[in-house]
Formats: structure tokens, C-alpha cells, sequence
């Protein structure tokens, strides 16, 4: 930046001047040497400290925003340059091309890629379609096992076959027991009459045995009863769960049994055959398989229910009636022996006799064979208890069955596991054969973009440094492209003034040839100095997208500024220079004016900087002053501005 400065004259300078001002009234003081008037004439104005308005000027040029040099990305042969110097082109135009007859290689590699994934599509869909086989057998197996397991439990848990082979067994032994009672009755009886004929009657003690007989059959009908009532019972409580089953499962038939089964064995041959196909996605049959499969399991646990339920229910109902058959039994016993009781004194003849000895040995003869029947009976009961009691060959069968379908769960868990590895590692090898696929037409991609040199940037061109048929390298630039938008100024600014532009400051640049001034904003300040002018280099970007500014234009920056800092500021007119060097002015103090002696600091044309000497407040005189001495009274006129310091220039 190149100031103006305000230089003061020579004393010669000033000597010469005072003897034109003398003709003129105006000169320096050298001593009482000026002729003194009467009351002179003076205007004057009050001294205050002030700040004033500053312009700095910075010289500097007009720079591109952004500058690149271009350059091939690999080495090879330049077969076309599309631009020429001076040419505006845009962001990513290919601006020159290299020879593409070296991409060979890269063509290859991407066919030989795109193989190896058709390749792997194929062991892809071969591990698809045989897990899908194996793991519909394994799943067959299991499902097998599962019915095997579920009818094995069912049996072990189902005990009615044995349970009724034990009640049919205690009511045969219930009826011999009733049968061998009935036959020593008969017995006693006979042999009652038999010594009745005899003797004249029946004793006293076999009055008794026909009591005790009695007795014996009422504690029978009270066993019977109490048996009946048990019977009751369990008929009630299996009627409650009959009736449990019926309200949950419905009256589930056979028939809705094997519809629910074709249905499900439907749905899965639909899915195995979705299976088999490998075809993408999710299976569509998966929802329907098992909601079938689950329809299915519903109808046919519920039909086995009902029917052991029912099974159940109705050996319930005939134990009721093998009860009451006993009551009934017991009760016309009981009968007999009382009317054997009452019949205790027989009327006496020799044909009863015979008659009563040939039953003596009738009822000896029946005796003996309800005793034989009781004692199967018993035997009978025996094997039947045995049997309720020991169900070891249905455990046997259920752990079997168990174990069965643990096995069957391994082996379809298995499969499944080793049909997932398999997917596992023909999916790997087909994605990694797509990697190797994309990688190759990256590659090839990318060479053919290397092929192709593109400007970044829109600008124009500044050089062009090669042309075609030279082998050109990634380090070698092609051309250099530099950008004017935003247009930049870049100004010379000396270190003393930097602080003056901060980033954002506002400043003026005048481009001399366009004889244009643009308004322009700080944007940026290079952080080191030149090394020559010690001077920083500030980044100004200017309001305007005129065409016509070029790089390296010569520009000019105007700052104008208010110097913060107060000081006191005079007239230059007001100030007198003396012959021996000192400057002078001339305050007024009631009327009268005294010399009061100053030091200059800044000057400007039209005003000087009092560094000392002066007070906000004075009264000052800026005209009438060369022709006072101090302490002469004075005549105060208005003030007029219109002086120049007198011996004194501006350059």
C-alpha cells in the first residue's frame, strides 16, 4: 500500500513564503518584528478531541478462486486433447483421453468372474434342493416317531382293558362267594329237614346255624349295596369328564379325523415340492402346513380322548349293572335263608325222608362245586390284579418309542444343521464369487475411467502443457484449469495495517482496466508474509460475475476506516511556524489572546494533530493570528474556514 503523506517545508521554504504573506497578510512571526494593530479582528472555534476518517489504498491483482493442473491417472499414451486455452468448460468434462487398447486384461478377469458365479449359483441351488430332500425325510422320520411315541404313552397310560378284566374278575369272585353261600344254605337246610325227619324237628342249635346263615346274607346285601354306590360314584365322576371332553373337543368322528389328515398330508406335499423346486424366497406353503398340522394333532388327540373317555364311561355303566345284579343276587339269598329259617320243623313221612336225604346229598354235591367255582374265581382275580398292577411290557414299548423319537429328533436336528452348513457355504461361495464378479468390473470400471482425463472443476483453461501421441505420467500435467467464480482480488497488505481487515471486512477494488470499482468482502488471510515486501496477501471476493475480469488483472483497494482512538485536531491555518522552528498558536482568554507553543503530531491538508499544548475547551484562533501578540486585546468576529496553513504544502 502506497499512503499519502503530509510533509512539512524547509525553513528556507517558509522564509520565502513569510515575505509574500507579509505583502499578502498572512506569514510566519520572528519575534515583535510584525507591525501590532489596535483591537485586531480574530475568529475562533473551542478545541475537542476527535476521531477522523481514514483511506488506506492496497495494490494487489485479480487471482483465480481455484487453480488445478490436470494429469493422467495412470501412465499411457494421450490419444486426444478436447480443449484448447482460453476454453470455459464445466465440472466434469472429459477434457482429454487416453489410448484404451491396454484393458485387455481387465475384460478377461471380469469374464472369468462372471463364470465363477454362475458356477456358484449352481452348487447353491444343488445344497438347496438336496438339504431340502434330506431334511423332509429326517422330518418324515421324526414325525413317524412322534406317532409311535404318542400311541405307546397312550397305552401306558390307558389301563381300561386290564382295569376291566379286574372288575369282570372281582364280580365272578363276588358271585361264587354268593353261589358257595347259597349252596351251604341249601345244605344246611337239607340237613335241617333231613334230622327234623329224624328227630321229630329241627334243634335248637341248628335254629341257631340258620340264624348265623341269615345274618351272613345280610352283611353280603350290605357289601353288595356298598359296592352298588361305589360303582355310582365312579359312573358320575366319568359322566363329568365324558361330559368335560364332549364341551372341548366336539363330536369329533373318524371320519373328520382322516379328512384332517389328507388335508395336512396335502399341504405337505405342497411344501416338500416348494422344497424340492429351490425356488426363491419364503415358502408359501409354510402357513398352511401348520395350521393343517395343527388342525390335525387337535382332531386326533381329541377323537383318541373321547373315545377312552367314553370306554371308560361305559365300564363305568356296566360295573353299575354288575352291581346292582350282585344286590339283586344277595338280596334273594338273604330271602332263602329266612324262608330256611322259617322252615326249620319239616312235617314227618318216609317218602320225605328219602326225599330230604337225596337233597342232603343235591346240596353236598352243589356245595362242593361253588366251592370249585369260587376258587377259580379267586385264581381268576388273582391274574387279573396282577395284570391291572404290572404294565411293564407297555413301558417297555413306551420307553422304546422314546427313545425312537429322541433318535429321530437327533437325526432331523442334524440334518438341519448340516444342510444349513452346506447352504451356509455355497451362499459364502456365491458371494464371494459376486465380490470377485463386482470387484472385476470395478477394476475394469476404473481403468476405463482412468482412460478419461476430467476436469474437476468448471473454469477455463488456462495452458495446455501436452498434446496427442505423447506418453504422458500421473505426475505430468495435461493442462491447468483455473475457476473465476467467485472473482477474487488478492491485495498486498503491510504487516502494520493487517489488523485493519479482518475476515469480513468490507473494502473497494478499483480494476484500472476496466476503469470499474467493486464492492468486495474479506474472505480469507494468507498466514505468512512475502519474503521480499514483508507484506501479507488478503483475499477479497468481489460482488460482481462480470465476464470481462480475467486472471492477473491489476486491482486497487481502498479501506476507509475510523481511527478509534480521540485526539485533538486543528485548522492547519490556525498553526503558526516560526523562523526558529517551533509552531505556535494563539488562544483568547476574555477578550485578550496569549501565544501558547504546541507539538505536532499527524498531518493532513487541512488539518494537523496536537499532541501537546492544547486542552479540550480552549478557545482557539483560526484567523486574524499573524497579526497578534500575546496579551493583546482582540475584536471576535465569526469564523471562517476558507485558510490554508500558511508555509506549509501538501504532497
Amino acid at each position: 500500500m502506497h499512503r499519502q503523506h503530509i510533509l512539512r517545508i524547509s525553513a528556507a521554504t517558509i522564509a520565502l513564503v513569510g515575505v509574500t504573506g507579509a505583502l499578502s497578510g498572512c506569514g510566519t512571526r520572528s519575534g515583535n518584528t510584525t507591525t501590532v494593530a489596535q483591537n485586531p479582528p480574530v475568529s475562533m472555534e473551542t478545541v475537542r478531541a476527535q476521531s477522523l476518517l481514514q483511506t488506506l489504498s492496497f495494490t494487489g491483482e485479480i487471482t483465480p478462486y481455484v487453480q488445478t493442473s490436470l494429469s493422467a491417472a495412470t501412465p499411457g499414451l494421450l490419444s486426444v486433447v478436447l480443449v484448447r486455452a482460453g476454453q470455459t468448460i464445466h465440472a466434469g468434462q472429459v477434457v482429454a483421453k487416453l489410448d484404451t487398447s491396454q484393458n485387455v486384461a481387465q475384460v478377461n478377469a471380469l469374464k472369468q468372474a462372471q463364470a465363477a458365479v454362475v458356477t456358484a449359483k449352481t452348487n447353491y441351488q444343488n445344497a438347496l434342493t438336496g438339504n431340502t430332500s434330506a431334511l423332509n425325510q429326517a422330518l418324515s422320520a421324526e414325525n413317524a416317531a412322534k406317532t409311535s411315541y404318542q400311541n405307546a404313552k397312550m397305552l401306558y397310560a390307558d389301563r381300561t382293558a386290564s382295569k376291566s378284566q379286574l372288575i369282570t374278575a372281582q364280580n365272578a369272585v363276588a358271585e361264587a362267594k354268593a353261589g358257595v353261600q347259597a349252596a351251604q344254605a341249601n345244605l344246611q337246610k337239607a340237613q335241617l329237614q333231613q334230622q327234623s325227619l329224624l328227630n321229630g324237628g329241627g334243634t335248637g342249635q341248628d335254629l341257631i346255624s340258620l340264624q348265623t346263615i341269615v345274618n351272613e346274607d345280610e352283611q353280603a346285601l350290605q357289601t353288595a349295596n356298598d359296592s352298588l354306590t361305589v360303582a355310582k360314584q365312579n359312573e358320575s365322576i366319568l359322566q363329568q369328564q365324558l361330559n368335560q371332553d364332549e364341551t372341548q373337543f366336539g363330536s369329533i368322528t373318524q371320519a373328520q379325523v382322516q379328512n384332517a389328515y389328507a388335508q395336512y398330508q396335502s399341504a405337505l406335499s405342497n411344501f416338500n415340492a416348494w422344497q424340492n423346486g429351490a425356488y426363491a424366497g419364503q415358502n408359501p406353503y409354510t402357513t398352511s402346513l401348520n395350521s393343517l398340522s395343527t388342525v390335525y394333532s387337535f382332531d386326533s388327540n381329541g377323537y383318541n380322548t373321547l373315545q377312552a373317555t367314553r370306554q371308560q364311561y361305559n365300564q363305568a355303566v356296566q360295573a353299575v349293572n354288575q352291581s346292582q345284579t350282585q344286590v339283586a343276587s344277595t338280596e334273594a339269598a338273604l330271602a332263602a335263608a329266612q324262608k330256611n329259617l322259617t322252615d326249620a320243623n319239616p312235617p314227618t313221612s318216609s317218602n320225605a325222608t328219602a326225599q330230604a336225604n337225596a337233597l342232603v346229598n343235591v346240596a353236598q354235591a352243589a356245595l362242593n362245586q361253588a366251592n370249585a367255582q369260587y376258587q377259580a374265581a379267586e385264581n381268576s382275580l388273582q391274574s387279573a390284579q396282577q395284570l391291572y398292577n404290572d404294565r411293564t411290557q407297555a413301558k417297555t414299548q413306551m420307553n422304546s418309542a422314546t427313545a425312537a423319537l429322541n433318535q429321530a429328533t437327533v437325526n432331523a436336528n442334524n440334518a438341519k444343521l448340516q444342510g444349513q452348513s452346506q447352504i451356509k457355504s455355497a451362499s459364502a461361495a456365491l458371494n464371494q464369487a459376486n465380490v470377485g464378479t463386482n470387484e472385476a468390473a470395478s477394476a475394469l470400471s476404473l481403468q476405463i475411467k482412468d482412460d478419461n482425463v476430467v476436469s474437476p472443476i468448471a473454469g477455463k483453461v488456462v495452458s495446455v502443457s501436452a498434446q496427442a501421441g505423447e506418453t504422458v505420467e500421473p505426475q505430468i500435467p495435461i493442462l491447468t484449469v483455473a475457476t473465476t467464480s467467485p472473482v477474487i482480488a488478492t491485495l498486498n497488505v503491510p504487516e502494520s495495517d493487517i489488523r485493519l481487515l479482518p475476515v469480513g471486512t468490507n473494502v473497494n477494488v478499483n480494476l484500472p482496466a476496466l476503469t470499474q470499482t467493486f464492492a468486495g468482502k474479506v474472505i480469507d488471510i494468507r498466514p505468512q508474509t512475502d519474503p521480499t515486501t514483508n507484506e501479507y496477501q488478503v483475499d477479497v471476493k468481489l460482488a460482481t460475475t462480470d465476464p470481462q475480469i480475467l486472471s492477473g488483472m491489476q486491482a486497487q483497494g481502498t479501506l476507509t476506516y475510523r481511527n478509534k482512538r480521540k485526539s485533538i485536531y486543528v485548522p492547519a491555518q490556525s498553526v503558526i511556524i516560526l523562523t526558529n522552528g517551533g509552531d505556535e498558536v494563539f488562544l483568547v482568554k476574555n477578550g485578550v489572546a496569549y501565544s501558547q507553543f504546541v507539538q505536532i503530531g499527524a498531518m493532513t491538508a487541512n488539518q494537523y494533530q496536537i499532541t501537546s499544548g492544547l486542552q479540550p475547551g480552549d478557545q482557539l484562533v483560526i484567523s486574524g493570528q499573524n497579526y497578534l501578540t500575546s496579551g493583546q486585546k482582540v475584536q471576535i468576529e465569526p469564523a471562517s474556514h476558507g485558510g490554508v496553513r500558511k508555509g506549509a504544502t501538501s504532497k
